[in-house]
């Protein structure tokens, strides 16, 4: 066999060999591969074992009486298109008590005695910036990828330089050794960093295996074909639908998208079943909850490919897309209910977004799609759901984008006034993105048009939502009378309708108009009270108890009560931590505790936290509120005159490094830097 084989076929020769004196008759390597009848198969594994055939009797009963007392170690080769011998291999182990059998299959035996043994991909490097040499190399994959590669070119040889897109592709590849190997084999060729950018689409790649192989392991793409022939025609069809999905799916999803007139929903768990059997499917875990299954890219790739040619691809997207816009909305939800729902419903909320959250990338698939079919009120059904998602995750630039695609679609639509509510819904939130992202300008502008709409449409709680969104948007602008117009009715509206998220949000927001206005006893006071507000759990509460709580504390370091303002900022930061929250949230804590550090004495420190903060703004796209700008210049300037400007960026440096967990804990102390 030649070395560099396929995975499961070397790794099965490689377990042999280690077996093979425990069998004193020997081992016996047959491979099925090129069979076509599964009744050939006594007489294939007969004539590995050199068994005459004769005297009239049927080369199963040959080879059951030539076995029946020998120890012998069987390997059985791509056995999986031959299953309807299957038999044969229990009758043999049943009957030849000195007998074993390592059979490789991409799909079970189903037979007494039968032991299975998942070939899993070869693990892959982690994810690193600064990917090297040394820290990519004891990869298997890599380690494959390297070996492939200097038996095309010799001169090959893993670098510093090179690392990083060797890792990449192996990742990208994910880990499968046959798609390894091919890509390996174009190095003579291409570059590992050229190669990479050529691995969006797989499949036309990966192809030029060695022409010793069998042929169907010279392209990658004639690997999949052989085990997608092998299926049951309904389970092809299932297999190719399930290309729609992004990142997995749940068993619901599956029979919702892939069952139709011609095939029955309870069938899709079955063919689910065989495709896992095949491994061209895999249970990917229980990270909501739930069992999901998923494929490999590359094996979706393949599927996505089989739609294309069925004509199925833009009814099935549309099933796909019709399924998680109504799993996308809380029960009960409706335009001016929602997105108020999510943050005033406990219940509600927390379990959505935890049912969601493993769906992320299906529901942004399912949004461009609507996009592109112009469904703009199931479109802006899915993006309001999304938006706790891209603020969570800091995505505001991608969630503006849509969000703003929609109304300008619902704009030019022949009724815009059907879109009413929706359109205010979606205002609302592409200003909270908008201002997110430092553009209050055009946060002002959503606010003030949500304002409007829900002012005419008499809905009493979105508009509190609105006001209190514009009044902050006003704020920044500088007008602090009207924010603290629009503040004080948006909290009047909220208390009298029960939001108790909504009215947390006015304090807060009311408690920054007073602290840029120097009433720092007042501004704590709101902020104080805004962090103790009993919220329902969930991502809504933990973000605005940690904004209300850093709030506090930097409006303590301002009034020079340090203990009361280390208090709260490292509660806020623990707020941070349970709550897994990024973008704004931890950017501005950060800033604060660099303040507060400063304003000690403690400059190495504050310098570090300055540049953590620094890495957190910049890679989530937030800004600063613009009050807050120039307070943050002079913070900045009074530790910077502190120190020489190589120690100031070095110190910079390496705080912008460090990891949101270690960043995290370099600001709670719980863990140390060595000193300058």
């Amino acid at each position: 066999m030649r070395p560099g084989g396929v995975g499961k076929t070397r790794l099965a020769l490689a377990v042999a060999a280690a077996l093979a004196e425990d069998y004193t008759d020997g081992l016996a390597f047959a491979d099925l591969a090129p069979l076509r009848d599964p009744r050939l198969v006594p007489a294939t594994i007969g004539r590995t074992l050199g068994v005459r055939e004769g005297g009239g009797r049927s080369a199963r009963e040959l080879l059951l009486d030539y076995l029946r007392d020998r120890r012998v170690l069987l390997v059985l080769d791509n056995f999986e298109h031959l299953l309807a011998a299957a038999p044969l291999v229990s009758d043999l182990l049943q009957r030849c008590p000195h007998v074993a059998a390592l059979v490789t299959s991409r799909a079970p035996l189903h037979v007494q005695g039968e032991h299975r043994f998942a070939v899993s991909p070869l693990a892959t490097p982690a994810v690193a910036s600064d990917a090297n040499e040394e820290s990519v190399s004891t990869s298997a994959a890599v380690q494959l990828f390297v070996d492939r590669a200097q038996a095309v070119a010799a001169e090959f040889a893993l670098s510093d330089d090179n690392a990083g897109a060797v890792a990449d592709i192996c990742r990208r590849l994910e880990g499968i050794p046959l798609a390894i190997e091919l890509a390996a084999a174009r190095v003579s060729l291409l570059r590992p960093e050229a190669l990479l950018a050529r691995l969006e689409r797989r499949l036309p790649l990966l192809t030029g295996g060695a022409t010793d192989l069998p042929q169907r392991q010279q392209t990658l793409r004639a690997t999949l074909a052989w085990s997608h022939n092998l299926l049951d025609p309904v389970t092809q069809v299932v297999f190719r639908r399930l290309a729609v999905f992004t990142a997995g799916w749940t068993l619901q999803a599956a029979e919702t998208v892939c069952a139709d007139a011609d095939l029955p929903a309870a069938d899709v768990l079955d063919c689910l079943q065989e495709l896992m059997d095949s491994s061209l499917v895999r249970w990917l875990g229980e990270g909501d909850r739930r069992s999901r299954i998923g494929m490999l890219e590359t094996v979706r790739e393949y599927a996505g490919e089989q739609l294309l040619l069925a004509g199925e691809f833009e009814h099935i997207r549309a099933r796909h897309a019709q399924f998680y816009a109504s799993v996308a909305t809380p029960a009960g939800a409706t335009p001016t209910t929602w997105p108020w729902v999510w943050v005033e419903s406990p219940e509600s909320t927390h379990q959505v977004l935890d049912r969601l959250d493993g769906d992320f990338d299906n529901l942004n698939t399912a949004l461009d799609w609507l996009i592109a079919e112009r469904h703009i009120a199931a479109g802006l059904q899915i993006a309001v759901t999304l938006n706790s998602f891209w603020a969570r995750l800091g995505q505001y630039a991608e969630g503006r984008r849509r969000l703003e695609t929609l109304l300008d679609l619902a704009d030019r639509t022949t009724q815009p006034s059907e879109f009413r509510a929706e359109r205010a819904v979606a205002l609302t939130e592409a200003g909270t993105l908008a201002s997110f992202q430092g553009d209050n300008e055009q946060a002002r502008t959503f606010h003030r048009a949500s304002v409007a709409l829900w002012r005419e449409l008499g809905h009493g709680p979105p508009l509190a939502v609105s006001l209190a969104n514009q009044g902050l948007a006003e704020w920044v602008a500088g007008d602090a009378l009207q924010a603290t117009e629009l503040l004080q009715e948006a909290l009047e509206r909220s208390r009298a309708a029960n939001l108790a998220h909504t009215v947390v949000v006015c304090q807060r927001n009311l408690g920054l108009v007073a602290r840029s206005q120097g009433d720092y006893a007042r501004a704590a006071a709101l902020f104080a009270e805004s962090a103790a507000h009993p919220l329902p759990s969930g991502w809504f509460r933990g973000y605005t108890q940690a904004r209300s709580l850093s709030c506090l504390g930097r409006t303590a370091s301002l009034q020079h009560d340090f203990p009361r303002a280390t208090a709260s900022l490292r509660h806020a930061f623990e707020v941070i931590r349970e709550a897994r929250l990024t973008g704004q949230a931890l950017a501005d804590c950060l800033d604060f505790q660099a303040a507060l550090e400063g304003m000690q004495g403690n400059v190495g420190r504050a310098v570090r936290l300055f540049g953590a903060a620094d890495t957190h703004w910049r890679t989530s796209g937030a800004h600063r509120f613009q009050p807050d700008e120039a307070a943050y210049a002079r913070d900045v300037a009074v530790v910077r005159a502190a120190l020489d400007e190589r120690t100031f960026a070095d110190l910079w440096l390496q705080g912008a490094a460090l990891p949101t967990p270690r960043a995290i804990g370099y600001a709670l102390r719980e863990l140390e830097l060595e000193s300058h």
